[in-house]
């Protein structure tokens, strides 16, 4: 095995980056704060300080590579502008106009000038399906939890719970146990009534959160009949995804109302890694250049925000990690039948969120980013503005589900199978299934952030 240490960078002199950086024989993984040295290496038996031993094995090396990549490829895509919004629409040679709804309509489109560029892509959440053996110790110094941890920091980690609830109680997943990651048990039916019996829960008595999560629909899209909390992972982000759009949405609005430029909604990514992707799909059912700005009631998100201004209280709504993971929470429906142990904070689906949003007010959203108390009189007005545009929301969910673009990895063959990628950068990558004329990446104009934020990272040799 070439590489066959891996150290945790604590904390680094200039000296010992420089020499992460220029030894050959040194690999760094760009997002994750982790080295591994060849064979035989002087630091593999006494590390400098600030570096540090830590255990892992080769399926949780390669999930832990495979982690790195993905946020390599979020980072990218996230920091990346399009001039005239993401035209690898194929036919799209103009930039798009900026759909949105007509003033005081639910049905009317309208379309505007883009004014403002827009970022490729906007990352939703990072789902993780592997289950791990329950003895699988998660402490500070395994390769998962450091990897899970940093992911954590980028965007929500969705995992699943464990299919092991025949067993009792305390049977979660070890990485459905990490504080930082998004638990996600199964339900037997589709409305959310029943918690199917092999869907892993925590301890009794525990706290929600702690544990599970929340809990969706568990069936198999492609296989009826079959369950598990791996196939609940998917129905979690789709919920996600309508949440994110509507944080964008206020973003952009903030934005245009401080800036005075229109300016492009990103379309949504979602990765994952996994194995097996077997006649995985990943090109969006709707190729659009950005998202249309819907579900929304522009003027009180205006009222909402000027009132918090002149209160003090100045918010800029940004869709966060943790933020985002306060908003699915909230979102949940409970399920009064059972404990906080067996389905944390309760049931998710594209109803609940919607539902959810339809509610939004102005003083849901200051508390989101604001944690001093506020007075009654802000929170009677704030109450008063109702942020949503409900009729609209079923489309907004139905678009920002269809045009999102996918991003897996097989962590057993390294295998990428993506909705965007350009060949070139790569050759070395396979599972893109690309047809002629139908993706291809955004102009070469389109700026490129730096070259340590683009998509490519060496696989170390021995990673099979």
């Amino acid at each position: 095995m070439r590489w066959n240490t891996l150290l945790l960078v604590e904390s680094t002199a200039d000296v010992l980056l420089a020499r992460i950086h220029s030894d050959p024989a040194i690999f760094r993984f760009k997002r994750l704060p982790l080295i591994a040295l060849e064979a035989g290496h002087p630091w593999a038996d006494a590390p400098p300080s600030g570096l540090r031993a830590i255990t892992f094995t080769p399926t949780g090396y390669a999930v832990a590579w495979c982690i790195n990549r993905t946020l390599l490829e979020a980072d990218h895509l996230s920091r990346t502008w399009a001039p005239n919004g993401n035209r690898w629409v194929p036919g799209l040679t103009q930039p798009p106009g900026y759909v949105a709804m007509a003033e005081g309509s639910t049905q009317a489109l309208r379309t505007l000038p883009l004014t403002e560029p827009v970022r490729l892509a906007h990352p939703v959440a990072l789902a993780l399906s592997l289950q791990l053996r329950q003895q699988t110790r998660m402490g500070d110094d395994h390769v998962l939890g450091i990897a899970t941890r940093f992911a954590a920091q980028a965007m929500p980690v969705l995992v699943a719970a464990g299919n092991w609830g025949r067993f009792g109680t305390d049977t979660l997943s070890p990485l459905a146990a990490l504080p930082w990651t998004l638990a996600v048990g199964a339900t037997a039916d589709p409305e959310g009534r029943e918690l199917h019996p092999a869907s892993s829960t925590g301890t009794p008595g525990s706290a929600p959160g702690t544990g599970v999560t929340v809990v969706a629909y568990g069936e198999d899209a492609f296989a009826p009949g079959v369950f598990g909390t791996s196939f609940a992972v998917p129905r979690a982000i789709t919920c996600l995804m309508l949440l994110t759009a509507f944080m964008l949405q206020l973003r952009a609005i903030a934005a245009t109302r401080r800036n005075g430029r229109l300016g492009g909604i990103p379309l949504l990514q979602h990765l994952t890694v996994d194995r097996g992707f077997a006649g995985f799909d990943t090109r969006p059912s709707l190729p659009l250049p950005m998202l249309p700005r819907l579900g929304v009631n522009h003027d009180q998100v205006i009222a909402a925000l000027e009132t918090l201004e002149a209160a003090g209280f100045p918010v800029q709504p940004e869709p966060d990690p943790a933020v985002m993971r306060r908003m699915l929470i909230a979102s949940a429906r409970p399920m009064p039948r059972y404990q906080a142990h067996e389905t944390g904070f309760g049931f998710v689906s594209e109803t609940t969120t919607t539902d959810y949003l339809a509610g939004f007010t102005g003083l849901e959203l200051a508390r989101l980013f604001i944690r001093s108390p506020l007075p009654a009189s802000l929170c009677a007005t704030l109450r008063a503005c109702r942020l949503a545009n409900a009729a609209g929301l079923p489309a907004l969910n139905a678009i920002s589900r269809d045009s999102a673009l996918s991003y897996a990895m097989d962590y057993a063959t390294g295998a990428i199978h993506a909705s965007m990628r350009d060949p070139g950068l790569n050759p070395q990558e396979s599972g893109f299934h690309r047809e002629p004329g139908h993706y291809t990446w955004p102009p070469r104009k389109t700026v490129l952030p730096s070259p340590d934020a683009a998509p490519i990272c060496p696989c170390p040799p021995d990673l099979q």
